[in-house]
């Protein structure tokens, strides 16, 4: 490997890290604010997207595009900052989590419908089971996936069905 290829892989390397923890605290700062959907990965893509379009413009109106600082810039930081990689991991667990917990709805027969007087969206049971949901695979694994927001709302949907279900168990 010649001397020119290892110090743009070094320039390239510390861009990158420097992007990487870039994305890291912003997506921390900003994940504080999201409940149930991964906008600070998307708002760091945007920028990330915005920042690059910029340097790369700047840098090709100066005939600077292959120098230090534009591999540092551009491949290394903004390379760093924005990954498809992460927003598509994102992506994927919200669908794995919801998908789970439709199968947990589908299984125990649950159908929302809006009570009259508090007008939220109660949970009715249609098909009763002798497990609970607290023992279903399917409601473990809609757990696991979930961020704390939507286990907090599956943790409390999950006590409701399973109150509802002793209810109906009791009586038959």
């Amino acid at each position: 490997m010649s001397v020119e290829i290892f110090k743009n892989l070094l320039i390239v390397g510390f861009g990158s890290f420097l992007g990487g923890g870039a994305r890291y605290l912003i997506s921390v700062a900003l994940g504080n604010l999201s409940k149930g959907f991964p906008w600070g990965t998307l708002m760091v893509n945007l920028a990330g997207c915005f920042l690059l379009g910029l340097v790369s413009g700047i840098f090709g109106r100066t005939s600077e595009e292959g120098s230090s600082l534009a591999l540092f810039c551009t491949i290394g930081f903004c390379g760093g900052f924005t990954t498809f990689s992460t927003c598509s991991k994102e992506a994927l667990s919200m669908l794995q989590t919801e998908s789970y917990w439709s199968l947990v709805l589908c299984r125990y027969g649950i159908e929302y419908v809006e009570d009259p007087t508090s007008h939220k969206r109660v949970p009715t049971v249609n098909r009763a089971q002798f497990t609970s949901v607290f023992d279903d695979d399917n409601y473990k694994s809609a757990i696991l996936y979930a961020d704390d927001f939507q286990k907090s709302v599956y943790e409390e949907e999950a006590k409701a069905i399973t109150e509802i279900q002793k209810g109906i168990l009791a009586i038959s």
